[in-house]
C-alpha cells in the first residue's frame, strides 16, 4: 500500500511543505499537523508543493483551506504550487483553487503586472528542496518558465528599434530566462527578479555584441561606444550642441584617442554594402572602386635585385638576356647577331638564368 509522504524544509526564508503520494483521509491529520506547525512559526511565506501528489481527498482539502484562511490575518503568504491532473481538478471542483489563488498572477507587480512573482518564487523554493533527478523538479521548472516568459518578452521589446527581428530577440531573452531559472539559488535569499533581470539583459547584450556587428570589433570598444552614445545625449542637452570627442573623453574620463578609436569602430556595426551604387546616374558600384592585388608591385623587389645581379654576369650572357627578354628576339636571331650557333645561345641563356635564380634564392 502506497502511503503519503509529507516533509517540511526551509529555503531562503521560505517554509516549504512537500506532499507526495495519495493525500487521503489517512494523511489528513498529518497534513493538518504539518501546516499548523509551519504557520506557528509566523513565517512570511509558506509553500505547499503538490507536484508529487497523486490524489487529494476532500479530507485533506479542508485543512489546506483553513490554513489559507489562518495565514491571511497573520500576514503569511501561502502558495499552493504544482497541483496537476486529478489533484488540480479536485481543488477546482471544491472551489479551493479559487480561494487559495493557486498559480494566480500578482496584478500589483511593479515590473509589469504579467508575472506571478509570488508563485514563481514559491515554485523555485519548492524545486530547491526536491532531490536531483526528481521528475517534479522539471514540472516546477516548466511552470516557472511559463509564468516568467512574458517578462522576458517584455525586456526583449525594449530593443525593437535596433533593426533586429522581434521573434529572434524574444528567443534570446527566453534563453536568458532559462539560464536564470537553472542558476538561481533560493537559499541565498535574494529575490528571483533581482537575479533574472540582469541575466536576461546580459544575454540580450551578448547577442548584440556577438551577432549583430557587421565587422568584428573588440568588446571594450563596443562597450565604450554605448557609453559615448549616452554621454553625447546627456551633454547635448546640457550644452545645447553636439559635444566634441575631446569633451566626451573628459566627461567619461577616458583618453581622447580611445574615444576616437571607438567612433571609428562604430562604423563597423553596419558597414556599407559593396553593391551600393556610387552617384545617382552612374552604374558604378562601391565594390568597383576597391583595389585588387597588383602583381607588378610584388615583382619590384625582384626587379631591383636583378639590376645588381645582371651587372655581375659576364658580358656575353648579359647581351643574350638583353636580346631575348628586352629585345624579344628569338634564339636564332640572337645567334646571327653574335655569330654563334643557336645551341650556344640556348646554353648561355640557361646558364645566365640559373645564376640569377640561385642568387635570388640565396638572398
Amino acid at each position: 500500500m502506497v502511503c503519503a509522504r509529507i516533509e517540511t524544509a526551509c529555503v531562503g526564508g521560505w517554509q516549504v511543505l512537500t506532499a507526495s503520494g495519495p493525500l487521503d483521509l489517512a494523511a489528513a491529520s498529518v497534513l493538518d499537523s504539518a501546516l499548523t506547525g509551519l504557520l506557528d512559526t509566523q513565517a512570511a511565506a509558506l509553500v505547499v508543493d503538490l507536484a508529487g501528489a497523486t490524489l487529494f481527498d476532500c479530507a485533506c482539502i479542508n485543512p489546506l483551506v483553513e490554513s489559507g484562511r489562518r495565514a491571511q490575518p497573520q500576514a503569511t503568504d501561502l502558495y499552493v504550487v504544482g497541483a496537476r491532473g486529478r489533484v488540480r481538478k479536485a481543488l477546482e471542483i471544491t472551489g479551493a483553487a479559487a480561494e487559495l489563488g493557486i498559480d494566480a498572477s500578482d496584478a500589483s507587480d511593479r515590473v509589469g503586472q504579467e508575472v506571478a512573482i509570488g508563485a514563481v518564487q514559491a515554485m523555485l523554493a519548492a524545486r530547491a528542496v526536491r532531490p536531483a533527478g526528481d521528475p517534479c523538479r522539471q514540472l516546477l521548472r516548466d511552470r516557472v518558465v511559463e509564468l516568467s516568459l512574458p517578462l522576458a518578452v517584455r525586456l526583449a521589446g525594449h530593443y525593437r528599434g535596433t533593426g533586429q527581428p522581434g521573434d529572434e530577440l524574444a528567443q534570446v531573452a527566453a534563453v536568458g530566462l532559462l539560464k536564470a531559472v537553472d542558476r538561481y539559488e533560493p537559499e541565498r535569499g535574494a529575490p528571483f527578479l533581482s537575479f533574472a533581470l540582469p541575466t536576461i539583459l546580459g544575454e540580450l547584450r551578448r547577442y548584440f555584441r556577438d551577432h549583430t556587428w557587421g565587422v568584428h570589433v573588440p568588446r571594450h570598444l563596443q562597450e565604450l561606444r554605448l557609453s559615448i552614445n549616452g554621454a553625447a545625449e546627456t551633454m547635448t542637452q546640457r550644452l545645447r550642441r553636439s559635444p566634441t570627442p575631446g569633451e566626451v573623453a573628459a566627461f567619461l574620463k577616458v583618453p581622447p584617442e580611445d574615444v576616437s578609436e571607438a567612433l571609428v569602430a562604430a562604423q563597423g556595426y553596419a558597414p556599407a554594402s559593396l553593391s551600393q551604387p556610387v552617384g545617382e546616374d552612374v552604374t558604378l558600384e562601391l565594390g568597383d572602386l576597391v583595389g585588387g592585388p597588383d602583381e607588378d608591385l610584388d615583382r619590384v623587389d625582384h626587379h631591383e635585385s636583378l639590376t645588381l645581379l645582371m651587372g655581375a654576369l659576364p658580358d656575353h650572357e648579359q647581351r643574350v638576356l638583353a636580346y631575348r627578354f628586352y629585345g624579344n628576339l628569338t634564339q636564332t636571331q640572337i645567334a646571327g647577331l653574335l655569330g654563334v650557333s643557336q645551341m650556344q645561345v640556348s646554353r648561355l641563356q640557361s646558364r645566365a638564368l640559373g645564376r640569377l635564380r640561385r642568387s635570388l634564392l640565396a638572398g
